[in-house]
Formats: C-alpha cells, sequence, structure tokens
C-alpha cells in the first residue's frame, strides 16, 4: 500500500467487540466456536492499536454472529442492555474514537423495540446492529413490524451482518464464502418483497461484506418481484439511496468491489474491516483495496466522506459509477446450453403421474428455427417432487423421444439426456444409453445439494462416469422455479460447483466440461473469495501451508479462480 493510502484517516463501521462477558454467555449457548472459527482475541487497548496502525479514526462497534438470543427472550434482554452499556460506557471514556450500533434482543419483537429506544434515545448509540435473520426470520416478517416502525421514525441507521441460513452446509469456510454472503441479500430482498421498502422509507441500512451478493442478484430477484409488484423496480430505483455497503473482506480490486461500487455508487460504499474477527486479514484487505481502480477523490469518500454524510443524517444521493472490471479470460460459447423443450406426451406424463398442476408458461413442446445451434434440456420442476421410480420413468421417456425429435428434426439441434444427481447407479447407466445408443449430445445434470451433508452429496462412481465422458455437462437445477434469492435452491448448480471446490474435487473438475445454469454470474463475482477454499483442508478446516506457499507465493497463480473465470455460465 502506497505512502498516501496510508495517510487517509478512515472510518470503520465493520468493527465487532467480543467483551470477556459475550464470549462466555455465548460458550454457554453452545457456541464454543463460531461456524468453526474459535472465539478471537479483543479488548479495548487491542482494539485502539489495530485501529492506530490503520489510522481509522473511529470505528464503530457492533456485536457479530451468532448474536445474543438463543431461545430465552429474558437473558437476551439482560445481555442486549449489557452489552449496549457497555459499548456506551466505552464511548464515554473515548468519545473521538468509538461508536457502536446497538444490539437488540430479536426475535423478542416487544423486547426489541424497549431496548431500541433505550439505545438511541436514551444511549444515543449511533444507529442498531441487526443479523440478517433471526431465527430464520427475515427481515420481511410481520412480527418485525414494530421494530421497523421505530427505526424508521427516528430515520435511523441498521447496520445488517449476516449470519446463518437454515439451509447452510455445516462447513465453516463455505458458509463464510456462499450462504452468508446470500443471507445478506436475501433479507433486504424480503423486506422489499414485504413492501417495507415504501412502508419505511426513512431507515438507511449498512449491508457488511459489500452487501453480500445483492449486487449480482438483484436484477433477478427484481424480475421475480415484478409478478406481485410491477412498479418494484422504480421504487428499488428510489429506495436504493437508503441503501450503503461497507468493504469488509470484499476489496478484491479486479471483479467483486468494482461491481460493488458500481451497484451502490460512488458515494454508498464505505470502509470496513471486520475487526476483531478479521485481525488477520484487513490488512490484506485494505492492500488490495488501494489497488482498484478508482481515484484518490473515490479513496477518501469510501474511507472517510460518505459515512459522515450517512452519519450525520444527510440525504446522500445515489450516484451511478463505473468503474472498470478487469477483463475476463474466457469468452462465452455462441452455442444456446439453456433451451427446455418437451414433447407433448412428456408433459403429459408428468402431469399424470404429479396429479396437479403442471405450470406451461416456460415449457415448449416444439424444435422451431430459432432454436437453431441450441442445446435442449428437460426442466419440469413438479418432476422432482416424485418418487424415485416415477422419476425414472418419465426421464428415461424424455430422453427417448427428445431424441427422435432430434432424429426428425430438419433444424440443426442438440439435445442433452436427462441426468439424475440422486439418483447416481441408474444414472450411471442411462449416461450410456443416452450417448451410446441414443446418440445425445450431452448431459444435463439435475442437482440439489444444499441442506445436505458432504456424505451424502457426491456419489464417486457418478463423478468417475461424468469424467470420462467427452460431451458438455450442463448443471441445472431441480428448483428451478424457485425464487431467486429468498430460495437457495434456485442458486444449487453454484452450490454444486462450490461444494466440490471444497469437497478437493479440483481435478474432477477440470475434467468435466461442467456448464453451470442459474448462477447469475455470483461464480467469477466470488471467485477470488472461492480461490481460498482449495487451500484448506476439507477435513480439518485448516490451511495447507504447502500448496500456499507453492502455487500462491511462487507460481504468482489463483488455480480456483483461474479456472472459475473460464467456465461457460448461463
Amino acid at each position: 500500500m502506497g505512502k498516501e493510502q496510508k495517510n487517509f484517516k478512515k472510518w470503520d463501521t465493520h468493527h465487532h467487540i467480543n467483551p470477556p462477558f459475550y464470549e462466555a454467555y455465548a460458550k454457554k449457548n453452545g457456541y464454543g466456536n463460531v461456524y468453526g472459527l474459535p472465539h478471537p482475541k479483543w479488548s479495548p487497548d487491542l482494539m485502539l492499536h489495530w485501529m492506530d496502525e490503520a489510522n481509522i479514526e473511529r470505528a464503530v462497534m457492533s456485536i457479530s454472529t451468532p448474536g445474543i438470543h438463543f431461545g430465552n427472550d429474558a437473558e437476551s434482554r439482560e445481555m442486549s442492555r449489557k452489552c449496549n452499556h457497555y459499548m456506551a460506557d466505552l464511548i464515554k471514556k473515548y468519545p473521538n474514537r468509538l461508536g457502536a450500533f446497538a444490539t437488540l434482543p430479536l426475535p423478542d419483537t416487544d423486547g426489541a423495540v424497549k431496548e431500541l429506544r433505550y439505545a438511541l434515545d436514551t444511549l444515543k448509540l449511533d444507529g442498531i446492529g441487526l443479523l440478517s435473520n433471526f431465527n430464520h426470520h427475515y427481515f420481511g416478517d410481520v412480527r418485525f413490524e414494530p421494530v421497523w416502525q421505530e427505526a424508521n421514525d427516528r430515520k435511523a441507521i441498521v447496520y445488517v451482518h449476516p449470519t446463518r441460513p437454515k439451509e447452510s452446509i455445516p462447513q465453516q469456510l463455505l458458509n463464510y464464502t456462499y450462504y452468508l454472503k446470500m443471507d445478506t441479500a436475501k433479507t433486504i430482498i424480503s423486506f422489499m418483497k414485504s413492501g417495507y421498502h415504501l412502508k419505511y422509507p426513512h431507515i438507511k441500512f449498512v449491508l457488511s461484506h459489500g452487501g453480500g451478493v445483492l449486487p449480482k442478484v438483484m436484477k433477478s430477484a427484481l424480475q421475480a418481484l415484478k409478478k406481485e409488484d410491477p412498479s418494484i423496480e422504480e421504487s428499488f430505483e428510489v429506495w436504493r439511496k437508503q441503501l450503503f455497503a461497507d468493504t469488509a473482506l470484499v476489496s478484491y480490486p479486479d471483479v467483486m468491489l468494482p461491481e460493488i461500487i458500481n451497484f451502490f455508487g460512488a458515494n454508498h460504499v464505505i470502509f470496513g474491516t471486520d475487526l476483531c474477527w478479521g485481525a488477520d486479514k484487513y490488512k490484506y484487505f485494505i492492500q488490495q483495496f488501494s489497488e482498484t481502480d478508482i481515484s484518490m477523490e473515490m479513496f477518501e469518500k469510501i474511507y472517510l466522506k460518505n459515512v459522515n454524510a450517512l452519519f450525520r443524517g444527510e440525504n446522500v444521493p445515489y450516484i451511478p459509477t463505473k468503474v472498470k472490471l478487469h477483463a475476463t479470460a474466457h469468452e462465452p460459447s455462441v452455442t444456446n446450453y439453456h433451451l427446455h423443450i418437451h414433447p407433448k406426451n412428456i408433459i403429459a406424463l408428468a402431469a399424470k403421474k404429479y396429479n396437479g398442476e403442471i405450470k406451461m408458461d416456460h415449457l415448449n413442446t416444439e424444435i422451431k428455427p430459432a432454436h437453431a445451434n441450441a442445446m435442449i434440456s428437460f426442466d419440469i420442476p413438479e418432476v422432482w417432487k416424485l418418487s424415485r421410480s416415477e422419476r425414472r420413468e418419465i426421464l428415461m421417456q424424455y430422453n427417448l423421444n427428445i431424441s427422435k425429435m432430434k432424429q426428425e428434426s430438419a433444424i440443426n439441434v442438440k439435445v442433452l439426456a436427462a441426468i439424475d444427481l440422486e439418483d447416481p447407479e441408474h444414472s450411471i447407466n442411462e449416461i450410456t444409453h443416452c450417448l451410446n445408443v441414443l446418440k445425445m449430445d450431452g448431459i444435463c445434470l439435475y442437482v440439489s445439494v444444499t441442506g445436505k451433508s458432504y456424505h451424502d452429496m457426491f456419489d464417486d462412481r457418478l463423478l468417475m462416469k461424468l469424467a470420462q465422458i467427452d460431451v458438455p455437462v450442463v448443471i441445472h437445477p431441480k428448483a428451478s422455479d424457485a425464487f431467486p434469492v429468498l430460495e437457495l435452491a434456485y442458486y444449487e448448480t453454484l452450490a454444486y460447483i462450490l461444494c466440490l471446490i471444497y469437497s478437493d474435487k479440483l481435478a474432477h473438475l477440470k475434467q468435466v466440461n461442467y456448464i453451470p445454469t442459474h448462477t447469475d454470474d455470483l461464480l467469477e463475482f466470488l471467485g477470488r473469495a472461492v480461490n481460498s477454499m482449495h487451500y484448506v483442508n476439507p477435513k480439518t478446516d485448516k490451511p495447507r501451508i504447502g500448496k500456499i506457499i507453492w502455487e500462491l507465493l511462487i507460481m504468482k497463480r489463483e488455480v480456483v479462480y483461474e479456472y472459475l473465470k473460464e467456465l461457460d455460465v448461463y
């Protein structure tokens, strides 16, 4: 980091504390560690030391995940008050160095409203700090509306930190890299879906870790929300001036940080370190941030000016920004790998087996001239709710009938065999039959992995079979009708790729011509963060120092990141 960067004064809004009484409380309630990580060392003196090292003029303290509510409302209220008093006392001791986001005992709404009033009106804290979900209830939940009313009346700042969703996988690094990042976006979409962004328009949200994946998934979410609210895009453009994002642990200068700045705008990105949890990483991310292709004026805004305006209560405008992304290494193929066509008899068979309504709006039944050069595949989400034997029958009939349609068509198309990840023994045989007998052109692998254990996720025999065939393997979520963001099943193909990486199956990924669908470009967006998974032992969660030294320090290569940039993604 250059000298000029070091001289910037900074305000840090992503700054956690871990006082001994809180750590003891978390451990008493089953959090001896937090999602695989030990509780970090922290003290007021250590906090001030970190601040001085990074030239942080002021830090806004908060309590991080797992929060304070572990099922007992009375205990949670007591701990909330204790944390808020503790932070208020530190502010009195260091008034020019510290601020605080109050912690609330949600999902205890009555207790949260009382504590919000006390923390903001009596203790005069800077805002409130909330987790992205409380017992898996998100911001749009009707039970939280009294909190939004109080926050809106005060034009409060609400700092949002992710926590683990119900559907996540018990691996700490994958949770941080994917599921926690998704959860911040999920709770904001939930807030909008409930119409609260219109009803309570004066709350300013500070979204930690760059808003998670919000910059990439908002487009899909808005398209889905339009079915209920045709004016949602227009109302979001008005409301987005209430959204801010911090830079904590996301300051990669090539894709992630530019995307975050471009989405939130030059005036709405603020600096964050993730201290005390990020004590071993914050200097690295400050250095990464310094390499972003932005002006010195924008550095100054992000470090200090934007947050000053936010805390003064100014109406900070949203200013569209275009920070250049580094060029990717791969140009997407001109082939359309994501086209669904279903013979009419297959739709009839599925409807009969399902014994219910089959959604027809996306079901093509004929090959048309516009489909030339496409790869045709199956997509009837209702089929995956049937028994295994019923699914087998429908998929086998689909493969047979779609291959006949191709042979009889005068239009140049290719067809993908429908293969079920969760039925490995049958799928292995079906792959052989489809490629060797039916002469199909590739595979469409239908996946559902979120919430499953690693032992149940992959069958090595099926993975070996996929590695032996030299054809495209399109990955498709079974729940393709799921709501983007609000239902993680929509992004199952992304989870499939991430789980293979975390399971140390990078060699397999390189052997198979995987083409993921329904990713919203999140593979590249998360690429640098995902890269770190390759260097962690999946059995011990400990870094593999030898690989780090060789690949990162000697070869100067980020192996997974470079691989992910080369994928065809739809």
